[in-house]
């Protein structure tokens, strides 16, 4: 039986919309599968774990799933599909019913300067349409460098002064970083407010951290032999609407139970998959953490 709801499922690496909304739940020791995004994906959007013999694209996929459990799927990205790097975004917007890229440009990608708020009146297409149950995806390019690219100027906030750091660079490049968590704050608002009277969850994770100069000269992200914790801990959030909780007695006091749990997003599919009542051959509730 597949609920009557939406499910939003937004990505990047920012933080939180605030401890003010009791719809918000916390996890507080998240880490992601891999430092990076092509590597990432293959595991959060597959039955596919970290350190798997088998080849990830032999599993099945959330996309096919979400489908067969008659949900209509969406993949809505403001990273390019168009290079390695858009490989797998390309592959899974392509399984979905529809999708939108932001960015289809084929240049060096520390120099895409879409800001994410293009997805906003995309996203508000797909929730005009008439479909009982949506899945949507959102995949958006948050706090990719160049940081000051990803920000309008309305959201130049913070200044070098704000900052510490070894010299000038550095402290303008803290910045820079806040200014573009602030921006993807906001997004996350935005995103939420559009569900806030809707039979919805909104999940958010990032896909990979990111170091900016913790302990060393060095901003972004990298291979795993030279990463570090920075790279890979996240913040991992689930929102739910007054009315998706109120269909659900008890599901939030569950889920609160588990922020503390430690967890790698490799297993996330279970989880959404518990969240939307929909199970498979695959799908493990012991891999959910809110199971």
């Amino acid at each position: 039986i597949v609920p009557q709801m939406e499910l939003s499922f937004t990505d990047n690496y920012a933080n939180t919309r605030g401890v003010a909304d009791s719809n918000m739940i916390l996890f507080q020791d998240v880490i992601a599968p891999a430092n990076n995004t092509s590597d990432a994906q293959k595991l959060l959007w597959t039955f596919a774990e970290k350190g798997d013999t088998k080849e990830w694209y032999k599993n099945a996929d959330l996309i096919d799933v979400m489908k067969t459990a008659e949900y209509h799927t969406y993949w809505l990205s403001n990273q390019s599909p168009i290079s390695f790097y858009g490989n797998e975004d390309r592959i899974f917007a392509n399984r979905s019913d529809e999708s939108f890229f932001g960015n289809t440009l084929h240049e060096e990608y520390s120099k895409k300067n879409c800001k994410d708020g293009v997805l906003l009146p995309i996203l508000d297409e797909c929730l005009s349409q008439d479909y009982d149950n949506n899945f949507i995806v959102m995949h958006l390019e948050g706090e990719h460098e160049i940081f000051k690219l990803r920000y309008p100027p309305e959201f130049d906030q913070f200044k070098a002064d704000n900052e510490d750091g070894i010299d000038e660079k550095q402290r303008q490049t803290k910045a820079e970083y806040d200014n573009a968590i602030l921006y993807t704050d906001y997004i996350l608002d935005e995103i939420i407010r559009r569900f806030e009277r809707r039979d919805a969850v909104v999940i958010y994770i990032p896909d990979h951290g990111l170091e900016v100069y913790n302990n060393r000269d060095f901003v972004g992200h990298s291979s795993e032999d030279i990463g570090n914790r920075n790279m890979i801990e996240i913040p991992m959030l689930i929102w739910g609407s007054d009315q998706y909780w109120q269909k659900r007695p008890g599901l939030k006091e569950k889920i609160k139970s588990a922020v503390n749990r430690p967890y790698m997003t490799d297993d996330i599919i279970h989880t959404v998959l518990d969240l939307a009542g929909v199970q498979s051959t695959s799908y493990d509730p012991t891999k959910s953490i809110i199971n």
